[in-house]
C-alpha cells in the first residue's frame, strides 16, 4: 500500500498542522489515562507529572 502525504508549505499551514496534531495527541494520552484503573489522585499525579 502505498500512501501520498502532501505537507503544508506555508507557515500559517504548518502551525495548524502542529495544533491538530497535538490536540490529537493530548486527546490520546487523556482517554490511556482514564481508562487506567488506578485512583483519581494518582491519575492527577501522572497529569501533573506530563505537564512539567
Amino acid at each position: 500500500m502505498n500512501v501520498v502525504v502532501h505537507y503544508p508549505i506555508s507557515k500559517e499551514n504548518i502551525n495548524e498542522l502542529k495544533n491538530r496534531v497535538a490536540k490529537v495527541h493530548a486527546e490520546a494520552v487523556s482517554t490511556y489515562i482514564k481508562k487506567l484503573t488506578c485512583p483519581k489522585s494518582q491519575k492527577i499525579e501522572i497529569i501533573k507529572s506530563l505537564q512539567d
